[in-house]
């Protein structure tokens, strides 16, 4: 058995769990020669989950019960769905939901059915909540730190900069030197406000202001294992970065 939940609920008698791994990759192929053309690294696409369970109670009243609740909860759109002990969740909605009773079987106190669910975002994410790099107090430019992503795969983090004792005004660019990407914004800060990159969102605010029109370069993500990070810019700022570990 698995130690399954679903926005909080218990999966009991899950028998069967199959989540698909499927890839996101486009082929190009050419008359009049060999081979074709293929992307070196696929994207992930939704991942589908499929369940399959025997659930028995000890009455007939505590399966009804336990039916509809799960019912509900499947129905109410969006959960996290828990595989085992280790914190590790993925987002999914329910697909399909179905149960039935066998002739050979008490009807009244067990029900055997399936659950399929599909998860737009195709990670497992840590149920711990974000991990967090601060580098405070900039004293120096260019400035480098690490971030070490323990996660098992890539995963876009949020950067901000806050200026710190007074405006800040200039080009402040964040490097993942071990990627070789960029991300850079030319404008000021207040004093006591942020400059975030979000590279989940794909977006950039300043003091809460979209600033995707002073933004040039491309969001990057962390890698598995350390990051160099080479920030360069005004001093006098404190930067924090922020990111979820996730597996595939």
């Amino acid at each position: 058995m698995y130690n399954l939940t679903f926005a909080g609920m218990a999966l009991d008698g899950v028998t069967e769990f199959t989540p698909e791994q499927p890839k996101r990759v486009s082929i190009e192929r050419f008359p009049r020669r060999h081979g074709a053309i293929v992307p070196k690294t696929p994207f992930k696409a939704e991942k589908t989950i499929a369940m399959v369970f025997t659930v028995d109670k000890a009455s007939e009243a505590a399966l009804k019960a336990y039916l509809d609740a799960l019912g509900a909860v499947l129905a109410a759109g969006e959960g996290q769905l828990f595989l085992r002990d280790d914190n590790r969740f993925i987002r999914c909605v329910n697909t399909v939901w179905s149960h039935s009773y066998r002739a050979s079987e008490m009807p009244a106190t067990r029900a055997s059915g399936r659950i399929e669910m599909v998860a737009a975002d195709p990670f497992w994410y840590d149920g711990g909540g974000e991990k967090t790099q601060a580098h405070h107090g900039v004293a120096a430019s260019p400035e480098t730190f690490a971030a070490t992503n323990n996660g098992g795969a890539t995963t876009p983090p949020r950067m901000e900069i806050k200026a710190v004792g007074a405006d800040k005004t200039g080009t402040f660019k964040l490097t993942n030197t071990t990627m070789g990407i960029y991300i850079q914004y030319v404008g000021t800060i207040l004093n006591g406000s942020s400059l975030v990159f979000d590279s989940s969102a794909y977006t950039v605010s300043n003091g809460g202001v979209n600033g995707l029109k002073d933004y040039t370069g491309s969001f990057w993500d962390l890698l598995t294992g350390a990051n160099n990070i080479e920030y360069s810019g005004p001093t006098g700022v404190d930067i924090d970065i922020f990111w979820t570990e996730r597996w595939n």
